[in-house]
């Protein structure tokens, strides 16, 4: 269990490691650390201004304005939102065009954390490819 601004665990520095930042109260954001892979490394934030970087932001009780201020603070990072199971797609669709990589409708730890790897994932696959021939995701 993660406590604030406590890590996942040991992550050698020699190794290379992605920086996770939980974002919001416990029952926000479900602590997924020990789903992660072991070079990654999780800290909990109870609110933006406190994080130092991150590669990957899981942003508890999302809006449009704070996923827009994470992007803002983190423009590499993948960011996931964590929201309510029954807002409607209409607020799913505010959370993406506000800069989120990926929605995810709170729910159990295990699909949160399979929902950030695959997020990371694939903002990882295009930004390699965006570095051939200037290739650009769709927007």
């Amino acid at each position: 269990m993660l406590t604030p601004d406590a890590t996942s665990g040991p992550h050698p520095t020699s190794r290379p490691h992605v920086r996770v930042a939980l974002v919001g109260s416990r029952t926000d954001v479900a602590d997924i650390a020990p789903m992660l892979p072991r070079r990654w490394h999780a800290t909990r934030h109870h609110r933006l201004s406190t994080m130092d970087g991150a590669d990957i932001v899981v942003l508890g009780a999302a809006t449009s304005d704070r996923v827009a201020a994470a992007r803002l603070l983190n423009p590499t990072a993948t960011i996931v939102a964590v929201i309510d199971p029954q807002a409607p797609v209409a607020f799913l669709v505010q959370m993406m065009r506000a800069g989120a990589d990926a929605c995810v409708r709170s729910g159990t730890s295990a699909l949160l954390a399979e929902e950030v790897l695959a997020a990371h994932q694939l903002r990882h696959r295009q930004s390699r490819l965006a570095g051939r021939d200037g290739w650009r995701p769709a927007a």
